[in-house]
């Protein structure tokens, strides 16, 4: 009984043992749970904390990051590839965000651009953009006048503040200038004509000629409201002259100049005419020919010029040949090679037929005269006149043509064989051609006339007239 006893008291004593270790284990469980999980949570977001700083200086954020590391310094370089700039043209800005003191290139950080025009009080943000891994940033700009940049980094919580020095650069006007033409006679004039960008209305622009080795003002003239200008060149002798046009330099501006070119200024003048020769046009031609002469001091370049004349109505063009000053040459009317002082029309019909009374003009490329001569009859020939004709009929005369007193004919001294004129007498007039050589000086008369030539400007008894030769 006592043995049993004591072993169910063993046996209650074990089974307390057990109870009281689970509840104490189990006290000392529901005791534990709350700061062991509170000090998991802190544990937690301290490791979440960390690696959101981090993320968030890797892409330049500010705030939010540990307050424990100190700002870093940086250095900021920049560099303007070009220092003038001709109006419109771009102009290449970049920059390098390093650590100051390593050279470490710091990526995604922002570097803003700043600029400062002529005439502007202080700098202001152009625009601002972020670095590249290798720190570089880049800007293409367009000045409209002279400007100073200079870049910027704003800094951040990780990053110190810096900036780079100022940089000008300089903006020169466009400007364009051309002549109406290179090349006039003297006495006439043409056009500088030309713009100015930027648009600067009320400006002023000043003409120059090269003179004596140097450049000379000849003419100011302000830009019209669409800045452009002008003016009116009319040289008064023969000479080869250079224009430019210049825009001073002002405070947002450097000086521009701009060559119009050169103006050639000539003086040609046809010194004469020779007709074509009585006989078939297609074999004496070349006998039909302008003389042209140069009488300034520019060389003159006859290609593409034109003479025309004006009772036939037929133009030649004239092919390349230079006419030098104080020169002179032929132009004939029918075909060959063109030598010196010596130029062929290449015409297939005469330019002038065998009289008087036409106009011939001489015009350049550009259409402008530059001389016209008139070739009228010179003034009659005066004097005494008779009529010969018994004993000669059929004799040959000092033409080489057999008289007959029944044609319009005469002799003269003075005009040569196959001219034609028009006599006229105190009873009329009619159309002859020389066709002898007389009368003899010792005889006191000027003209022999034939019989039917002489009958129709005098009565033919009369025997001597005072006639009038007109040549035609």
């Amino acid at each position: 009984m006592v043995s049993a006893r004591a072993r169910m008291s063993s046996s209650w004593s074990r089974a307390c043992a057990a109870l009281g270790c689970l509840a104490l284990a189990t006290v000392t469980s529901l005791a534990s749970t709350p700061a062991m999980a509170q000090t998991a949570k802190a544990g937690q977001a301290t490791r979440t904390a960390k690696v959101g700083a981090r993320n968030l200086v890797d892409k330049g954020e500010p705030a939010r990051a540990s307050s424990d590391a100190a700002p870093r310094p940086t250095a900021l370089h920049v560099k303007v590839w070009r220092r003038t700039v001709l109006f419109g043209g771009q102009v290449t800005v970049t920059g390098r965000l390093t650590r100051a003191g390593r050279n470490t290139p710091m990526s995604s950080r922002r570097v803003e651009l700043l600029a400062k025009a002529a005439g502007d009080e202080g700098f202001s943000v152009v625009s601002g953009r972020r670095t590249a891994n290798d720190g570089k940033v880049q800007w293409r700009v367009a000045p409209r006048r002279h400007t100073a940049y200079r870049l910027r980094h704003p800094g951040s919580p990780t990053t110190v503040a810096s900036r780079t020095t100022a940089h000008a650069v300089a903006v020169r006007p466009r400007l364009r200038a051309a002549l109406a033409r290179g090349a006039m006679p003297v006495g006439q004039a043409t056009r500088v004509r030309g713009k100015l960008r930027p648009v600067r209305p009320g400006a002023v622009v000043i003409l120059q000629r090269h003179r004596d080795g140097s450049w000379q003002t000849t003419a100011r003239q302000r830009l019209s409201p669409r800045s452009r200008f002008n003016f009116r060149v009319h040289p008064s002798k023969s000479v080869r002259a250079y224009y430019r046009v210049v825009r001073p330099a002002d405070r947002g501006h450097l000086r521009a100049t701009q060559r119009a070119g050169r103006v050639n200024v000539y003086r040609l003048r046809i010194a004469r005419i020779r007709f074509n020769p009585p006989g078939a046009d297609d074999r004496y031609l070349n006998r039909e020919r302008v003389t042209v002469v140069n009488t300034g001091r520019v060389g003159v370049r006859l290609g593409g010029w034109r003479l025309h004349a004006s009772r036939s109505g037929r133009t030649r063009t004239l092919p390349a040949y230079r006419l030098h000053p104080d020169g002179r040459v032929k132009l004939h009317s029918g075909r060959g090679a063109t030598e010196r002082g010596s130029v062929h029309l290449r015409g297939t019909k005469p330019l002038w037929a065998n009289h008087y009374g036409s106009r011939a003009r001489l015009t350049d490329r550009n259409r402008a005269l530059a001389d016209r001569f008139s070739y009228d009859a010179p003034p009659p020939l005066r004097g005494l006149a008779s009529w010969y004709g018994p004993g000669f009929e059929g004799n040959t005369t000092a033409c080489g043509n057999r008289f007959d007193p029944s044609d319009y004919s005469l002799a003269s001294r003075e005009l040569p064989c196959g001219t034609p004129v028009r006599v006229v007498g105190p009873e009329g007039g009619v159309n002859a051609v020389v066709d002898d050589y007389g009368p003899a000086s010792w005889t006191g008369r000027r003209f022999d006339l034939s019989r039917a030539t002489f009958a129709a400007v005098q009565h033919i008894t009369a025997g001597t007239a005072q006639v009038r030769v007109h040549r035609r």
